[in-house]
């Protein structure tokens, strides 16, 4: 799971969209977790709120900062 959820950041990425880049960045941070790779999970969560938090998009924003939490 966590190599398909890759492919979809890099997909992202591509799209130069800041809003899709934490969507993106958010569902590899749980299929991380949900691998055991904790110290990961964490570092991709922290790259998907500045994501969110640059582009404005106050809804993965939210999310970023809970999954921060949970972490």
């Amino acid at each position: 799971v966590v190599e398909s959820t890759q492919a979809v950041v890099v997909r992202a990425r591509e799209l130069d969209y800041a809003p899709a880049q934490a969507e993106a960045l958010l569902l590899l941070a749980e299929a991380q977790l949900g691998a055991g790779n904790v110290a990961d999970a964490v570092a991709t969560v922290d790259d998907a709120l500045w994501q969110a938090e640059s582009s404005g998009a106050v809804e993965f924003t939210a999310r970023a900062w809970l999954a921060e939490i949970a972490i």
